[in-house]
């Protein structure tokens, strides 16, 4: 006999990136069942963002979702057998498994002599993205734009020199020209609104890197998940 299932990740707004705290309510066949999204970790290992649900027989699920601020999100008669994203805030959508996204959380460790390009990552304690450019001690001009779906909430220039361009005239999109030398870096802290999504574009081409672990990235780059921006930003 075949057993319905149901997985599914949350995605925290107003609260952390991993919606710690979170309580997820399934409720099928008259069976209620709960997961905490408690950010669980053992000595060598750590919790599953994911989780799953047996159904038994049953081909939909009614969900209800408590974030850790007691907000609550309910969905009625979503389809068994299929993986999806909660998003504080917003909604539940049907995804398709495949490779995931570089982890973003962590200033990634630098070295001015040697590193070169654009690197990117995000502080998921405060919400604020940071990129900065590095060349390596060579003189690299490095352009491009920030562009967001909404208002930017604060925009912060980091060593930012008179040499440099950081055009904030659109409340939307970052500009930047960067005139980078020697071992230092110039760059920009960023933060973005509830449910705001950001298209990192870097027209001198250069390569982005993202997270603590400076994965390379493709680039127009959504940040969210790390794949090309919808039109190129």
């Amino acid at each position: 006999m075949m057993y319905a299932g149901w997985m599914w990740c949350v995605v925290g707004t107003t609260s952390d990136r991993d919606a710690t705290g979170a309580k997820v309510y399934a409720t099928a066949g008259g069976v209620e069942q709960l997961h905490v999204q408690n950010g669980g970790y053992h000595r060598w290992s750590q919790d599953a963002k994911r989780t799953h649900f047996g159904l038994a027989g049953n081909t939909t699920v009614d969900l209800r979702v408590v974030w850790p601020n007691n907000t609550e999100q309910t969905f009625s008669n979503v389809a068994a057998d299929r993986l999806y994203r909660i998003t504080e805030n917003d909604g539940i959508v049907a995804v398709t498994p495949g490779s995931a996204p570089a982890y973003p959380c962590g200033k990634p460790t630098t070295n001015g002599a040697v590193d070169k390009g654009v690197f990117v990552w995000r502080d998921c304690a405060t919400g604020v993205w940071s990129m900065k450019v590095w060349s390596a001690n060579t003189p690299i001009t490095y352009q491009g734009t920030i562009t967001s779906t909404s208002d930017f909430t604060t925009v912060t220039p980091q060593s930012v020199e008179t040499n440099d361009v950081l055009d904030t005239s659109n409340t939307k999109q970052i500009g930047f020209t960067f005139n980078s030398k020697g071992t230092g870096s110039d760059g920009v802290d960023f933060k973005l609104p509830d449910g705001a999504n950001a298209c990192l574009n870097v027209s001198s081409g250069q390569q982005v890197f993202i997270g603590p672990f400076r994965t390379p990235v493709i680039q127009p780059l959504d940040l969210e998940n790390q794949q090309t921006c919808s039109g190129g930003g």
